[in-house]
């Protein structure tokens, strides 16, 4: 199955592993790759071989839409290689014609047109200069929200070839390497993360998580001791740890403190208003057990149940409903704007801004208002317009 290299321009790239496994030359026979490559969703029987594991599971990644198993290929757009047209020469395209591909992709991601459309054109300007940092930066969310997780850590490598010191970036490939159980990798790319106060928090939070469970739970709280002097909203994953650990030895107001600086750092983040609420009944307070269960059935619906996800209308109440329980989820007015702007119900969006500016309107600038209100409260263009 494997042997013989692809033909020229065929070359699968793999930004992932070790120098020496970064490119490798595959060749698919007609049948079934699975029995001969590496599944993501088989777990490790040696960690040792982790870097090319990562390096096989990546060009697998790439490759699987031919074998026929890969849910990418479900989605239009979706080339053998996954990261753009192979038979594109980037030399061959001028400036203008790349410009004009790059500009129509963002314009469609700014409309918020459909996500595979989006992909598509995206992946258009990328075969044409595939080195380019901001489509990479993008494709490697987009893939992440569409849960290709393997493709999207090929393209946030290639960003960061580009940009080595765009952190935000970092902590995207941090967070996908930790998916996909790729921990030696994870932990080179840690210090980096760890000495940016931007991202301080969510390094330190990964790499107790991985102590912890490697059973090292000393290491792991004297890593969360840390964060916990750190600003909430850089810390609230590892505060919220922090919170579980002190729960379990009992201490539960000191925990329902961790949990609430959780809360507050991210106010929808689901294991910080469990743990409020699991703090609050062993601390008998029962009006506030029962608000933060509401809080969370919501978050849970809105979140992982996927009639809820493809259903605007019951998505809908769903985020009016979470929004009267919790006002502060700044972001649940734009998820709720979105909709009905979807929809072309430019009054309700239009409401639902002026609503948040009401409430929120202290955190932000006046050019910022204005832009919400230019972008909720007049008709949406469509695409082509």
């Amino acid at each position: 199955m494997l042997g013989a290299p692809l033909p020229p321009g065929r070359l699968l790239r793999v930004m992932g592993g070790s120098a020496a496994i970064r490119e490798l030359t595959w060749r698919i026979g007609p049948t079934s790759c699975e029995s001969s490559l590496p599944s993501p969703s088989r777990p490790p029987v040696n960690r040792t071989s982790r870097p090319l594991l990562v390096a096989s599971l990546l060009a697998l990644a790439t490759l699987a839409p031919a074998c026929g198993h890969d849910p990418a290929a479900e989605v239009p757009g979706q080339t053998p290689e996954g990261l753009g047209t192979p038979e594109a020469d980037p030399t061959a395209v001028d400036e203008a014609t790349f410009e004009a591909t790059r500009n129509r992709a963002f314009q469609l991601d700014e409309m918020h047109a459909d996500v595979p459309a989006i992909r598509e054109a995206l992946l258009a300007a990328h075969a044409m200069r595939p080195e380019a940092f901001g489509i990479n930066k993008r494709l490697g969310a987009i893939h992440a929200e569409l849960r290709l997780n393997l493709p999207a850590v090929a393209h946030y490598r290639m960003a960061l070839d580009a940009h080595p010191d765009d952190n935000s970036v970092r902590q995207s490939l941090v967070a996908l390497l930790a998916m996909i159980e790729a921990d030696d990798e994870m932990l080179a790319e840690l210090p980096i993360l760890r000495a940016d106060p931007d991202h301080a928090g969510e390094a330190l939070f990964l790499e107790a998580r991985l102590r912890d469970m490697r059973g090292d739970r000393e290491t792991a709280q004297t890593l969360l001791a840390e964060a916990d002097e750190l600003p909430p909203a850089e810390a609230y994953r590892a505060l919220s740890l922090h919170g579980r650990f002190v729960f379990q030895t009992g201490d539960y107001e000191r925990a329902q403190e961790l949990f609430r600086r959780a809360q507050q750092g991210r106010p929808d983040y689901k294991e910080a208003v469990k743990g409020l609420g699991d703090c609050a009944l062993r601390l008998g307070q029962a009006e506030p057990a029962q608000r933060w269960g509401e809080i969370l059935s919501l978050l849970l619906a809105l979140t992982d149940d996927e009639y809820v996800r493809r259903n605007e209308e019951v998505r809908t109440e769903k985020l009016v409903a979470l929004l009267a329980l919790l006002p502060e989820y700044t972001n649940g007015y734009k998820l709720l704007a979105d909709i009905h702007r979807r929809n072309d119900k430019v009054a309700e969006a239009c409401a639902v801004i002026e609503q948040f500016i009401t409430l929120h309107g202290e955190l932000l600038q006046d050019d910022d208002i204005a832009g919400l209100r230019q972008r909720y409260c007049q008709p949406r263009k469509r695409a082509g317009q």
